[in-house]
């Protein structure tokens, strides 16, 4: 598949004349031409916004490192500074100190509710089938949906396909394949699969002496593109994958099971105005868990679903060379079923499944910008959202001032604004895991609001050579939630999902610096982030430091072209250990265990780092059919840093002794190896 069409270069296209004939005829001369398409790709895998905005080509940075053979753009946005998943586990991604549901991903304008297979260790989303990946940190304009934080907003190649062509990549735990058909003058058809083949291939790794692993996962994407006219261009979009775990662990005879997964489907009119655009869409995204524990002789099923219809439009028009104004609008209804408890065995009666929450939302935008001289940008807007569920209904202002300056020192943007959010993620995990589910608010869990202050410097130099970027962030929190449930609280009777939901209020600052090499042999980048995160609920906490929380992370990155087929790289990874309750004492009171904890996140898991290496190596054949070939070999930890992620506690009865258990990373000498095919 062809690469983004990034300003300036991300395929460069040229003509070139092999052959020329002159003959003279009767005094005419004639020369016939035979042409052949060079093709040459950007060396650049990301390009950086005047706003501070990264446009990621996916396809590009899935020749370099590689997660157990996959491609991930996603997992390319991890190396920029203030972004993390804070865990190998880490199925999410935490920007600037914020919660991983204040982060909105989104596939050609649909949102997406977990886009992440098992662990995080790469995303749903096909690279070559969304190839265009643009991410906002803090700054955005008001057409920014109901979200706190993060934008990650991956989308179709723009252009039409004068051929069929594609991608295959097989790698070390599933194989996929991406083809992208011209079926007519007018019509595109683009269409991605992946397939795992975990279980066949490495059942007998995953079994231990009393605990066997089964997983499997698959991701389908078809994008049609519909052009009638020179002005309009209709997109059909449908996706859907599912991931199956289940783990068996026979010393405690207790089985768990847990099936996800996305469905979506969309349709989108894009219109051409004079001096401006139009685009207006509807869509359907739903996501479902179940989340199941079994043990002998009784059952606990803990299902969860979140379903949104939408209607949304947008309308950008010049004024002449000072005046733009973009405006547009957002209706959706939410359909939600939090988490809830069935308990089976022990003469317990299965229980209905609890009725469905529904929330409807409907939003207007409107943001007016002026441009000052030659070098000055000024704009002004409003986002206004009405909410309502149930006997909750809230009618809310969202005001934005942006001020953006370009100097030949560099470019400064500034901006103040508000944001709201409707929805909350909660649940029993701290890094982001399926079995956390969405709730819409209502009275008790009120409307997430944020009062945002950012400001983005950056500045190129040695003509282009080199870039640097400079983020500084204070955001202001309210309606900010977790979950204060255990497990088996949820056995008893009474079980109420939102009376175990807290809501509070908490504050993100800090800064993000990162400087890009951007050409050469030599390419990569070197980051530093500097973040505080804190919440303080009401009634039960004074300020704690949220889980969020990363103090201090590096992201180092470097990618070497030994020649034109071969390319080394390398990213190293370095966070400040996810904040943790600690344990300060244990005590028995009969045959019962209890354990006195310290202040809520008052202690610090030991620092994360990791050293990821790859090699790449590429060359193409021309036989039947033009084919470019990569092969690509990866080390996951390459030097086996057990990275903790968790620790837990038991007691031997025997011994009577406390143990100490530390649960590490996912990944330790983690090799990989893919070969991709392009045509």
């Amino acid at each position: 598949m062809s690469g983004v069409p990034l300003a300036g270069a991300s395929l460069l296209s040229a003509i070139a004349v092999v052959t020329m004939k002159a003959e003279a005829a009767e005094g005419v001369d004639s020369v016939e031409l035979k042409e052949i398409e060079v093709v040459a790709t950007s060396p650049r895998t990301s390009r950086l916004g005047a706003d501070g905005s990264v446009t990621v080509d996916a396809v590009a940075a899935g020749r370099t490192l590689r997660s157990l053979g996959e491609a991930d753009a996603v997992g390319y946005l991890k190396l920029l500074p203030g972004v993390t998943s804070g865990s190998d586990y880490g199925s999410g991604l935490s920007v600037q100190g914020s919660d991983y549901s204040h982060t909105l991903f989104r596939i050609d304008g649909v949102p997406l509710f977990f886009p992440y297979h098992f662990g995080g260790i790469f995303s749903v989303v096909a690279p070559a089938h969304y190839p265009v990946v643009k991410f906002e940190k803090s700054i955005h304009d008001r057409s920014m949906s109901s979200r706190l934080g993060a934008l990650v907003d991956m989308s179709v190649r723009k252009g039409k396909y004068d051929r069929v062509c594609g991608s295959v990549n097989v790698g070390i735990i599933s194989s996929g394949i991406s083809v992208g058909v011209p079926v007519s003058r007018n019509l595109d058809i683009t269409a991605s699969a992946r397939l795992s083949y975990i279980n066949s291939l490495y059942g007998s790794l995953l079994r231990g002496k009393s605990s066997e692993i089964r997983y499997n996962l698959n991701d389908l994407s078809v994008t049609a593109v519909w052009s009638p006219t020179r002005n309009d261009r209709v997109i059909a979009d449908f996706f859907h994958n599912s991931d199956r775990l289940r783990i068996i662990d026979d010393s405690y005879a207790l089985g768990t099971a847990m099936n996800w997964g996305n469905i979506a489907g969309a349709v989108t009119w894009e219109h051409k105005l004079p001096g401006g655009a139009m685009e207006n869409s509807a869509y359907y995204s739903g996501f479902h868990n179940r989340l199941s524990l079994e043990m002998p002789q009784m059952g606990l099923r803990l299902p969860s679903e979140m379903a949104q219809v939408a209607v949304k439009g947008v309308i950008d028009l010049d004024f002449g060379r000072l005046w733009r104004v973009k405006a547009g609008y957002s209706v959706n209804v939410n359909s939600i079923l939090p988490q809830w408890a069935d308990f089976s065995g022990y003469n317990n009666l299965p229980k209905d499944e609890p009725s469905k929450e529904h929330g409807e939302e409907a939003a207007l935008f409107g943001e007016l910008f002026r441009q000052f001289g030659s070098n000055i940008v000024v704009s002004a807007g409003v986002r206004l959202t009405g909410y309502h569920q149930s006997t909750y209904r809230r009618l809310l202002a969202d005001p934005a001032v942006t001020v953006s300056l370009d100097e030949r020192w560099g470019r400064l943007t500034a901006q103040l604004s508000s944001y709201t959010q409707t929805l909350h993620q909660v649940g029993f995990s701290e890094v982001g895991l399926s079995s956390n589910f969405w709730i819409g608010s209502a009275e008790g869990l009120p409307v997430q609001r944020a009062l945002s202050a950012a400001v983005n410097y950056n500045k190129s130099f040695f003509e282009g050579a080199y870039t640097f970027s400079a983020d500084a962030y204070y955001k202001r929190l309210r309606g900010c939630s977790e979950y204060d449930g255990y497990l088996l609280g949820l056995l008893d009777d009474d079980y109420v999902t939102r009376d175990n939901i807290l809501s509070g209020k908490g504050y993100n600052y800090g800064i993000d610096l990162m400087l890009t090499k951007n050409y050469g042999k030599l390419t990569g980048s070197a980051g530093y982030a500097y973040g505080i995160a804190r919440r303080r609920f009401d009634g039960i906490t004074g300020w704690v430091t949220a889980s969020s929380e990363l103090r201090h992370s590096v992201n180092i990155y470097a990618r070497y072209m030994i020649d034109s087929r071969w390319s080394v790289s390398a990213a190293f990874a370095y966070n400040t250990g996810r904040p943790v309750t600690p344990i300060k004492a244990f005590y028995m009171i009969g045959e019962n265990l209890f354990m006195d904890y310290g202040k809520r996140n008052s202690g610090n898991l030991p620092a994360y780092h990791r050293l990821d290496l790859s090699a790449t190596y590429s060359f193409s054949t021309e036989k039947w059919l033009p084919l470019r070939h990569f092969v690509n070999v990866s080390l996951l930890n390459a030097y086996g840093h057990r990275n903790v992620d968790m620790i837990t506690y038991s007691y031997d009865v025997d011994d009577n002794l406390f143990y100490r258990k530390e649960v590490t990373s996912l990944y330790r000498f983690m090799p990989s190896i893919s070969y991709t095919i392009e045509f």
